[in-house]
């Protein structure tokens, strides 16, 4: 990337780039991989950004992460600012004054599963304490360590665990220090969970098939019971107890809530292994598919990880005792969205939670109303009373889809929530305790939701310019004043805006439309189809909804109109779920065609994860519709992944079991048997040898057929891809793929020499077979 400052400045409401000079022709994957992007403040969720600003206003904290690729590691930095010369006001500032006076740097490969544009820093919280601040820094092999650096004064960071243990989560209040620790991995030989019949076998009866074909690391995932800790203010951290039962799974979820500490330092809230799974849990509301274990956690021989109720536990941390706050389970281990908090009184009388269950009865009857989830419930400490004050609709089927962003305490009485729609920005509720009762409380009687603020500085961004910091003046401009990516200039890449459409329903989507640069009207371009959650209104627009084989500004720049799709959620695990995509899809295509914009017979698709098996199924439905396709580990609801995984989705949705009568309906609605009328060429990416075998199916039928295919494989990566070089293999070939096919275009490079006789290899035969659309020929 070579070009000049570019600054952005706030015009009628959007921004927009000026001052731009020798801008960069195209934006290329390469250059999305290499993008310094924030991490904290995350710019991707949907409102404002919250920014990470001292409790004394004094400084502001940033995390911002890059991918290196001659390395292929990532870079990420916590950045430290001192807010005291904005405070005086009246300054006027220079684009390049406003800079960190301490910075920490943090290099290596992303391990913990990091979701979008993952991070070596995360969970930066401020101390109690002026001028301390707190992190987790990855550290090799996927340990997560807890730092505490000391901004006023001239010392290096001050690593807190002790470097054997990774840290999940922390929480810190007047000076008390709470952390929960996962033990090291200690790899075993054999089949994990299994029973050993003698040196040489094996009973794998019930066995899931992640223990037969990846045995450590469905082992390492077995060994994360995590330990609390907590450090006093003076001393060295002593051990409160294991908040998980032997070879439980809580730590995916230790790591969604971090302990909340009580106003006095006695208490902390966490979540837990419950110590059984009652039979009444099982009455519980969740969505289609969803499961959880029963019986005792101690039983010998139970280790059921992903399936075993978590639950908020109040830590005493004086005496070392753990017990249930609510004698029931999370709710998204049932498939809510709802994600887990907590957030004490002032006084330490009430506790308030969210996404958990109503506590049942043994043997009792069970009013509907508390088998449903609870979004937000209040707890009284003393005796464990319960109070649901929402109800949740977090559900994939609900309507709407609301769901809770955040709860506190406010003042001395009263309580927040954010209470979050799809496409929303968040709405303030606020509830008072008066005659024993929680209620909702008019706005105008409300408590200032924040104290007012000495400086408003802001995150902003737009379709075609990235994240920056502002400085937000009563009665002026806003100032520009710092972001990490100074040296970008797209005024000659593509253009990012929002696109609007109905399907033959009457439903309206809403994705985000790339036009290539120097578009001229008249022009027909290749359309490529993005799917997947991935339209945030005004999110800056790189790759897409995810980094794993989307390529979307790098797809316009070389002359595609793009396409990011969003979800229908509330349709999936339902027998509408391909007809409601198809529908938004088809007509997406038919009005850009009748624009003018796009050629109708050249359209490609990207789908991901479960967009995956909406892809395949439109070319088994649709073969002449689609001329050329990509899928990363994905499902697809087929008969293979079905006896492979038996995660039970697939009878949910085709209403049958595949065996017996139900089989016919299977092979009539299931990709997996009629692959045979798939026409477009597919590019199919796994991630792990698990997604081997998951992409298995569709790859291996193909080629028996003789069909255009192929098969990319990423032995290491997360789902979400974050390492440079598999970033690069991933996004890289979707580029090449796409453009071979709709362009025919390659690349000379030598390394990419046998990639293109292979792929000529297959459009020759595919024409000469007429197995593919002629607009490819």
């Amino acid at each position: 990337m070579k070009s000049a400052l570019v600054i952005t400045l706030l015009q009628a409401g959007s921004i927009s780039a000026i001052g731009a000079a020798n801008a960069q022709e195209s934006f290329t994957v390469e250059d999305s991989i290499e993008l310094a992007r924030f991490s904290d403040p995350y710019p991707r969720g949907r409102g404002e950004a919250k920014l990470n600003i001292s409790p004394d206003g004094r400084y502001l904290a940033v995390v911002t992460t890059r991918g290196v690729i001659a390395s292929d590691q990532l870079e990420s930095k916590l950045l430290i600012f001192d807010l005291s010369g904005l405070a005086k006001g009246g300054k006027s500032f220079e684009p390049d004054s406003f800079q960190p006076i301490r910075s920490v740097t943090v290099s290596g490969k992303v391990r913990v599963y990091a979701g979008d544009y993952g991070s070596l820093i995360s969970s930066v919280k401020w101390g109690s304490r002026p001028g301390a601040i707190y992190y987790l820094a990855e550290a090799e092999g996927g340990r997560r360590d807890l730092y505490r650096l000391n901004v006023d004064k001239d010392r290096s960071p001050e690593r807190i665990s002790d470097g054997k243990s990774g840290v999940a989560s922390f929480g810190e209040r007047s000076g008390r220090l709470v952390f929960a620790s996962i033990p090291p991995y200690v790899e075993r030989p054999g089949v994990p969970d299994t029973r050993q019949v003698n040196a040489s076998a094996y009973d794998i009866t019930g066995a899931n098939m992640a223990q037969l074909i990846v045995p450590q690391q469905w082992d390492k995932i077995g060994q994360m019971n995590p330990d609390l800790y907590i450090l006093a203010a003076d001393g060295g951290p002593s051990l409160v107890g294991p908040i998980s039962g032997a070879g439980m799974y809580p730590a995916k979820y230790t790591e969604l809530l971090d302990p909340a500490i009580s106003q006095d330092g006695r208490h902390a809230i966490v979540l837990a292994t419950a110590p059984a799974s009652p039979p009444e849990w099982q009455n519980y509301e969740r969505i289609p598919g969803a499961t959880l274990a029963t019986g005792p956690a101690t039983e010998e021989g139970v280790r059921p990880h992903f399936s075993w109720p978590i639950i908020y536990a109040i830590a005493d941390l004086e005496k070392g005792t753990f017990e249930p706050l609510a004698n029931a389970p999370i709710t998204q281990l049932l498939g809510y969205r709802d994600l887990p908090a907590a957030s004490w009184s002032e006084d330490g009388k009430w506790v308030v939670i969210t996404g958990l269950y109503h506590p049942l009865k043994a043997n009792g009857d069970h009013a509907k109303k508390d088998r449903r989830p609870c979004a937000v419930a209040i707890v009284e400490v003393a005796n464990k009373g319960f109070s649901c004050l929402l109800e949740s609709r977090s559900g994939l089927n609900d309507k709407p889809f609301e769901y809770v962003s955040g709860v506190r305490f406010i003042g001395k009485a009263q309580l927040e929530v954010m209470w979050s729609a799809k496409g929303a920005a968040a709405t303030r509720l606020v509830y008072e305790r008066k005659n024993k009762q929680w209620n909702k409380v008019p706005a105008a009687a409300a408590l200032a939701e924040k104290a007012p603020a000495k400086l408003d500085i802001v995150l902003k961004q737009d379709f075609n310019v990235p994240p920056a910091l502002w400085l937000k003046q009563a009665g002026k401009p806003d100032q520009f004043l710092w972001t990490p990516t100074p040296d970008v200039d797209l005024s000659k890449s593509a253009v990012a805006k929002e696109f609007v459409w109905s399907d033959s329903t009457g439903h309206q989507w809403k994705g985000t439309l790339l036009t290539p640069p120097g578009y001229e009207r008249g022009v027909k371009y290749p359309l490529i189809v993005q799917t997947h959650s991935g339209y945030i209104p005004n999110e800056f627009f790189t790759d897409g909804a995810f980094t794993s084989g989307y390529a979307g500004r790098p797809l316009a720049d070389a002359g595609f109109v793009v396409l990011q799709m969003h979800n229908r959620s509330e349709t999936w695990m339902t027998d509408q779920e391909i007809p409601a995509f198809q529908a938004g899809l088809d007509a997406a295509i038919d009005k850009l065609a009748d624009m003018g914009l796009v050629d109708a017979a050249r359209v490609g698709l990207i789908g991901f994860s479960r967009t995956a098996h909406h892809v395949r199924s439109v070319l088994v439905r649709s073969p002449d519709r689609y001329a050329v396709a990509a899928i990363t580990d994905g499902i697809d609801h087929s008969y293979m992944q079905e006896l492979i995984w038996n995660n039970g989705e697939a009878p949910v949705v085709y209403g049958t079991q595949p065996y017996g009568p139900g089989l016919k309906k299977w092979m009539e609605e299931a990709p997996g048997f009629n692959l045979h009328r798939v026409k477009a060429p597919l590019m199919v990416t796994a991630i792990t040898l698990g997604s081997v075998l998951m992409e298995w199916e569709v790859y291996a039928s193909l080629k028996l057929q003789g069909k255009p295919v192929t098969f990319l494989y990423i032995p290491d990566g997360q789902h979400v891809l974050q390492n440079p070089l598999e970033r690069l293999a991933s996004q890289g070939t979707t580029f090449d793929w796409f453009r071979f096919w709709l362009q025919g275009v390659e690349d000379n490079s030598p390394d990419k020499a046998g990639q293109y006789e292979s792929w000529r290899s297959m459009r020759s035969k595919a024409c000469a077979a007429n197995q593919v659309s002629q607009a490819l020929c």
